[in-house]
């Protein structure tokens, strides 16, 4: 074998740890290429020997399904939600959400794009949506609670809201390509597109947007 065989060859793994190698793999490529890549391609991109991906995988589709299931798994997602420290500014609490949200988002998106598919499989999908909703709200929730005072609705309300404008901005179809920032949402959130002058503060803000009296 060559050094340069050698330099490329994935280092031993046991059948567990080579079949999440293999996916990890599979995701990133088809985020690159946007389409399900051959199984040289993922060989290449998990850094083995084509026929290892069906010592560990009977069939492709059996592949495909893995990636699938790892794509829609909320666990990283919730892992990182609960990571983000509430004691911030609420702006940079909103960046934070939105930005993780988009990355989950984006990810599924294409990989959904690329496996031709319209919504998610439910037998490829281990939780419900509506418990992936709940439980992605209760995530919101714990983190705007602190900043209740700040707004003009329920933090349920707005965790609502933050959920919304995030998926809407990172669909690529929805948004016709022109997706929008982390930054860019949450600064829509906060304080609109109106401009707001010194002297006609009143007419900027609608009463009804008014913030509550602090008490």
């Amino acid at each position: 074998m060559t050094n340069a065989a050698r330099a490329h060859r994935a280092p031993a793994m046991n059948p567990a740890e080579r079949r999440e190698a293999i996916v990890v793999a599979t995701v990133g490529a088809i985020r690159e290429c946007e389409t399900m890549p051959t199984t040289r391609q993922i060989a290449h991109a998990a850094g083995v020997a084509e026929g290892t991906i069906f010592r560990v995988f009977d069939t492709k589709d059996d592949l495909r399904t893995a990636v699938l299931q790892r794509t829609f798994d909320p666990t990283p997602l919730f892992e990182k939600l609960a990571q983000i420290d509430a004691a911030q500014p609420l702006r940079q609490i909103l960046i934070d959400i939105v930005d993780l949200l988009h990355e989950r988002l984006t990810s599924t998106f294409t990989v959904m794009r690329a496996l031709g598919l319209g919504a998610p499989p439910t037998e490829a999908v281990g939780t419900s949506a509506e418990k992936i909703r709940a439980d992605t709200a209760g995530l919101l929730r714990r983190l705007l609670a602190p900043h209740q005072s700040e707004l003009t609705m329920p933090v349920e309300e707005f965790g609502h809201i933050v959920r919304l404008l995030a998926f809407a901005g990172s669909h690529h179809e929805i948004a016709h390509g022109r997706t929008l920032t982390a930054e860019q949402t949450v600064d829509v959130l906060l304080y609109g597109a109106l401009v707001r002058t010194p002297c006609a503060p009143s007419e900027a803000v609608p009463a009804h947007l008014e913030l509550r009296e602090r008490t």
